[in-house]
């Protein structure tokens, strides 16, 4: 394109897509998980526990 004397156009806004899938289990009344895969610029896995005292 530079050859050709044409520009390269790039908007100002970029729009980009996040997609997570995540499951929750509840192990007791007190003890909860959280594991969450995604998918932005790369892969991501997220963990938690929580619990309630």
């Amino acid at each position: 394109m530079e050859k050709e004397g044409e520009e390269f156009f790039l908007p100002e806004f970029f729009p980009f897509v996040q997609l997570n899938f995540g499951l929750k289990a509840k192990f007791s009344s007190n003890l909860h998980g959280l594991v969450d895969v995604g998918i932005f610029n790369g892969f991501l896995i997220r963990g938690g526990l929580a619990l309630r005292l």
